[in-house]
């Protein structure tokens, strides 16, 4: 299954331990223009400030029936590198440096349809990356 609430992003889902995990998400791209874009990659959202490997603490708890997604721990991962993959195919891959909160490409987009799928590289396999930021260069 695809992680679809912040209760899967936070627990580091679909990764199992002895299991090789294999990245079969995508986002949908409709490009206007073609075009060279950049494509920040990250683990957590930009405004976390939170590196791709480092822990996300839990946030204070909201009332409601349940525990609430924020008051889970985010839990690290361990990743040495990311990989942005396009339509189906491994453009590029980049390390994961100490500290990074976001691995940058570039790269160029023709106009129309894509599928935009980049990943991390973890001891477990592929782990989607959960947010992406892509401008035109």
């Amino acid at each position: 299954m695809t992680p679809w609430n912040q209760g899967h992003t936070r627990s580091k889902y679909p990764l199992r331990p002895g299991k090789q995990a294999k990245h079969e998400g995508h986002w949908a791209l409709k490009v206007l223009r073609t075009g060279t874009y950049q494509v920040d990659v990250l683990r957590w959202p930009s405004e976390s400030g939170k590196a791709i490997n480092e822990e996300l603490p839990p946030g204070s708890e909201v009332p409601g029936a349940s525990k609430a997604f924020r008051a889970q721990v985010g839990q690290a991962i361990s990743a040495k590198s990311a990989t942005l993959r396009l339509n189906g195919k491994d453009v590029m891959t980049k390390p994961v440096k100490n500290g990074a909160k976001r691995v940058v490409f570039e790269t160029m987009l023709t106009k129309g349809k894509h599928k935009l799928s980049p990943f991390f590289n973890v001891p477990e396999g592929e782990l989607g990356c959960y947010y992406a930021i892509i401008t035109e260069k």
